[in-house]
């Protein structure tokens, strides 16, 4: 089975703060094997047993891996791919006698995912007679990792009370659930968590930074006021009183931004600290949780930064399939791979899941998919991190400030490419920094397993190979490299060998894409592409239009590419042998790259001519066709 999760940011969750009145608690520690603690049952239909003590290791299958948590219960769906349309989790009897404001705490893995038209869901219920009738209290949204939830439990002080954990299914074969840490208690009065601190990894000088991230608010008052400070290098604080706020009790949040921006005036990484005091006037009362961290690499200048995306797919993945049908006109829609863009992309095949036979797969990708951990596709990564792959991530990607600049050329002769890659870094990083080129295929056609007959931006080699090449920055000192590989194009109508690096259109077919990774933190913090020139029938750098023609020899279909480097109309007009004009259109209004797909089954055999004009410029690029 195959399936991928939805994907959801992750985020930093505050400490579970040291309590006044701990009513109950169940952390799963001591439990073995797969036993539920004492008190604790179940009901379920499943054949599997339904909810089960255990570590992520064990309760984890292929498509629902559990993150690491300790020991938890958990009801794996994926793995049973049986009836959990019931899997029912009940507390042990919790008296709440003389109980001042009562609130649940627990923490959760849910998904709320969606497969083969079924969606699972998850509620958290409560009984006052022993467990003979239910009410609910919430219904639980998905979220990609585990997660605090809250509850108030105040409708029930001075009762005695079981809580029950339901797991639905939707008759379908979906995902699961997990809980973990379930406690209640009643709240502080006064106790603020600073979540996080959200800071740029790279800063430039001289330039102010925004020091933002979440609040949440575990005591049992409502927060009106509070002061927020921050250091920088353990330096002075900057503090501030932030007044006029309505965070809601137990759980309630708030965005911050601090109303003092940070301006760095040396280069270099900056550690800084952010915390919360003087709640609604007076003190915090637990402060394991009231700070957090970041830091910054501060770079003597910075640069816009082109974005990149990496998408881990197959053709014998139907999800894939699904999912490119959206996510390759948003990488059309952004010119990707094209002069003026900065939106770049890598697709990496792999050999999974059965039949397993994608003729793209080849090491290279299995490399990059080792390091980025990937264990279902489709998964897309913007510049180093897991995206949902919608525009919003691009644009948001597109604000990123970058410490280096950098450019590629690529050039074609015969059947070799040669490869220069220039990089100017702007912080000092004697390690961990590396340098990756792939080499890929803009478009080519198959049918696979799956609906998707027509592919995009496929890597065929990266040079030198998947690990990259480790460069040494120093600010303000260039880094030349030069790479050169030979190609193999497969014969017309031939597939390449899987775990090959051979083409399957040819050389005018390639696109180039480079890239600087934090090799430790993942993040991509440049890129930069190039469609080769040289004698594959691509333009020369100073035509307004680059042309590439594919197949060719064509029998029913060629491909026109259209590297449009100016915002002027192109015309596109095929030609035989006999000077007659057999299609014409006007095309690329726009920069950027075009491919205008011709319908060659009714020409005769025989070479022909693709004739661009612009600006008064008229190119030539003869093609044969053969059926």
């Amino acid at each position: 089975m195959l399936k991928k999760l939805p994907l959801a940011c992750l985020f930093a969750l505050g400490s579970f703060a040291a309590q006044s009145q701990i009513v109950f608690e169940e952390t799963f520690e001591g439990t073995t094997g797969t036993s539920l603690p004492t008190g604790w049952l179940q009901t379920t239909l499943a054949t599997d047993g339904g909810w089960k003590s255990g570590t992520n290791t064990a309760l984890s299958s292929s498509s629902f891996p559990f993150p690491a948590h300790g020991r938890f219960v958990g009801t794996n769906d994926d793995a049973c791919n049986c009836n959990k349309s019931a899997d029912f989790l009940t507390t042990p009897s919790i008296d709440l006698t003389n109980v001042v404001n009562p609130t649940l705490r627990f923490e959760r893995f849910f998904v709320e995912g969606t497969y083969q038209g079924a969606t699972e869901s998850m509620k958290v219920r409560v009984s006052t007679d022993g467990g003979t009738t239910w009410t609910d209290l919430a219904t639980l949204t998905g979220q990609g990792t585990w997660v605090n939830e809250f509850i108030s439990l105040a409708n029930y002080a001075n009762q005695s009370i079981k809580v029950g954990f339901l797991y639905n299914d939707g008759a379908g074969w979906t995902f699961g659930a997990g809980v973990d840490n379930v406690v209640v208690y009643t709240p502080l009065p006064a106790d603020i968590s600073v979540n996080n601190l959200i800071v740029p990894s790279y800063s430039g000088n001289n330039q102010p930074i925004n020091l933002t991230g979440t609040l949440t608010n575990f005591g049992g008052s409502e927060v009106t006021s509070l002061t927020l400070n921050y250091s920088v290098d353990g330096g002075a604080p900057v503090s501030a009183n932030l007044t006029g706020l309505s965070i809601a009790a137990v759980n309630g949040t708030y965005d911050y931004t601090h109303p003092t921006a940070y301006t760095p005036t040396t280069t270099g990484v900056h550690n800084l600290k952010i915390w919360a005091n003087n709640i609604n006037g007076i003190a915090d009362l637990s402060n394991s949780n009231d700070t957090a961290f970041g830091s910054t690499n501060v770079a003597a200048q910075v640069v816009d930064r082109t974005t990149l995306f990496e998408e881990f797919t197959s053709s014998t993945c139907a999800p894939c399939a699904s999912f490119n049908q959206t996510f390759d006109p948003l990488l059309e829609t952004n010119n990707t791979n094209s002069s003026g863009s900065r939106v770049g992309a890598i697709k990496y095949q792999m050999n999974w899941p059965s039949p397993g036979t994608d003729p793209s797969y080849n090491p290279d990708g299995l490399t990059r998919r080792t390091y980025y951990g990937v264990s279902g596709i489709p998964s897309p990564w913007l510049d180093g991190k897991e995206t949902n792959a919608a525009q919003a991530d691009i644009d948001d990607a597109l604000l990123a400030k970058s410490p280096a600049s950098m450019s590629v050329t690529a050039n074609i002769i015969g059947d070799s490419l040669k490869v220069t890659v220039n990089t100017t870094p702007y912080v000092n990083a004697a390690t961990g920094m590396k340098l990756f080129v792939a080499v890929c295929e803009r478009q080519y056609n198959y049918t696979g397993t799956t609906s998707q007959t027509q592919f995009h931006h496929a890597m065929r080699k990266m040079l030198p190979d998947g690990n990259g090449s480790a460069i040494n920055a120093v600010s303000g000192t260039p880094i030349n490299r030069n790479y050169a590989r030979k190609f193999v194009t497969v014969a017309a109508g031939s597939t390449p060998a899987q775990n090959s690096y051979d083409l399957w259109v040819g050389m005018q077919n390639l696109e180039v894409v480079a890239f600087v990774q934090n090799t430790a933190t993942k993040e991509i913090i440049q890129s930069a592409f190039a469609v080769p020139t040289g004698t594959s029938g691509i333009a020369n750098q100073q035509a307004e239009v680059g042309v590439n023609i594919y197949p060719n020899p064509a029998a029913n279909e060629v491909f026109v590419v259209l590297e449009n480097k100016t915002n002027e109309g192109v015309t596109l007009d095929i030609i035989n042998s006999l000077g007659e004009t057999v299609y014409t259109s006007t095309e690329a209004r726009t920069a950027g790259t075009r491919t205008v797909q011709i319908n060659t089954s009714n020409l005769a055999n025989g070479l022909y001519y693709a004739r661009v004009a612009s600006k008064g410029q008229n190119q030539v690029v003869k093609f044969n066709v053969m059926h």
